[in-house]
């Protein structure tokens, strides 16, 4: 490669520090090495501008571009017939990318992050055949994204999260038939997806969250078949449509904050179902088909304003987590919630409404954890939670009517933490409380805790 006086000041420009100031035969000697190894990383405030001779490092695989100054990249740039990875990252001062980026047939990888001042970009961009990974993620200006991005073939991953002035985001989706991933975070402009999203039979993943604009789903979303999670965080979604029971590999769905208050019966058509966050809906109740997600592990239904759950609960027999804290309505739990054989935890803070527990409960031989915080108006405890032999927590702080602990208390062997507050100083606490040899009584109170400590024997 042969470099010109005013070349090689650009490159010094841009070479480490130790580089700066030595004669133009090592930094050419530098820019060769770049060019060998196949990867150039540029991080530098007050580099402005790429030298245009950038198109000369034909090796070249990765080009790293973080924390610059540039308003652009150097015309020069789709020279680079062998690079596979770019990456331009808190160039907060870029504002377009150059029509031969569309020259790149070998790029696999674009990434252009955190970039607040890019606007458009060139409708070059279909051109990249070979584009797998594509990230424009907290580009915050950029308002629209060129039709031609529907020719990306090859595209298996599509990032935007953040972009908050994209519009139409979505346009053309319906092409990118071996899309895998496609991420929208914080979209205020999305208000409903087009039918054509259907069509996407590779999506494994769509995260949605923030989409705070977002109020319907369309029947096609059922087709998506290999679809294995649905990230609705936070939006405005009033209703899930039927088909949503057709994704037979859907494993993880998130509906945190959603407007939603009636679960459709097809719920149940879901197997594979692993993860369901209704946290925060506006459900009231629950369809009995809910006891058919035999795979489900975790179930949090926390700020909902359910008075009860389904008897068909009792069937979820791969349910380890149950959260239903702040369901100020709940009234009572069904006695089937004892068949839940691999239940490790059970959350019901702030359940105001709850006055006792089923017998069943202490059929829950896996059960770790019982959180009952501030259940104010749990009036007992059954005898059957002496049964919960692997128990390691149970929390009763802030429960102000409960008066007494039962005699089985003691058989809780396994118990090494239970909670209670200054408040409760007159809750009445049996003498097989000594049999906790292994036990912790944390009281935040101190005679409380110096009263019960004391029935500890030495």
């Amino acid at each position: 490669m042969i470099f010109s006086k005013d070349d090689i000041q650009a490159w010094r420009e841009i070479a480490p520090k130790t580089l700066r100031n030595k004669p133009d035969e090592e930094i050419v000697a530098w820019i060769e090495r770049c060019n060998q190894q196949g990867t150039l990383h540029i991080q530098r405030r007050s580099q402005t501008k790429l030298p245009e001779s950038i198109g000369a490092l034909q090796n070249l695989h990765t080009l790293i571009l973080g924390e610059c100054s540039l308003i652009t990249l150097p015309e020069s740039i789709g020279r680079l017939k062998n690079l596979q990875t770019l990456v331009v990252s808190l160039c907060e001062i870029l504002t377009t990318l150059p029509e031969s980026i569309g020259q790149l047939q070998n790029l696999q990888t674009l990434y252009i992050k955190n970039c607040k001042k890019l606007t458009t970009l060139p409708e070059s961009i279909g051109q990249l055949k070979n584009l797998q990974r594509l990230d424009f993620s907290y580009c915050k200006n950029l308002s629209m994204l060129p039709e031609s991005i529907g020719a990306l073939q090859n595209l298996q991953t599509l990032y935007l999260k953040d972009c908050e002035n994209l519009t139409t985001p979505l346009k053309n989706i319906g092409t990118l038939q071996n899309l895998h991933t496609l991420i929208l975070w914080c979209n205020k402009n999305i208000t409903m997806l087009p039918e054509c999203i259907g069509r996407l039979q590779n999506l494994q993943r769509l995260d949605l969250r923030g989409c705070e604009n977002l109020t319907t789903l369309p029947e096609s979303i059922g087709t998506l078949r290999n679809l294995q999670e649905l990230n609705l965080y936070h939006c405005k979604i009033t209703a899930l449509p039927d088909g949503i029971g057709h994704l037979q590999n859907l494993q993880k769905l998130d509906l945190y904050g959603c407007n939603i208050s009636v679960l459709p019966e097809s719920i149940g058509q879901l197997h594979n179902l692993q993860e369901l966050n209704l946290s925060s809906c506006k459900i009231t109740t629950l369809p009995e088909s809910i006891g058919q997600l035999h795979n489900l592990q975790e179930l949090d239904l926390s700020y909902c304003k359910i008075t009860t759950l389904p008897e068909s609960i009792g069937q979820l027999q791969n349910l380890q987590r149950l959260n239903l804290d702040w369901c100020k309505s709940l009234t009572t739990l069904p006695e089937t919630i004892g068949q839940l054989s691999n239940l490790w935890e059970l959350s019901l803070q702030r359940c105001y409404k709850l006055t006792v527990l089923p017998e069943s409960i202490g059929q829950l031989q896996n059960l770790l954890r019982l959180d009952l915080r501030s259940c104010k108006n749990l009036t007992m405890l059954p005898e059957s939670i002496g049964q919960l032999q692997n128990l390691l927590r149970l929390d009763l702080r802030s429960c102000k009517n409960l008066t007494m602990l039962p005699e089985s208390i003691g058989q809780l062997q396994n118990l090494n933490t239970l909670d209670f507050d200054d408040s409760q100083n007159s809750i009445v606490v049996p003498e097989s409380i000594k049999q906790l040899r292994n036990g912790v009584v944390r009281v935040f109170d101190r005679m409380s805790l110096k009263t019960l400590l004391s029935m500890f024997p030495e």
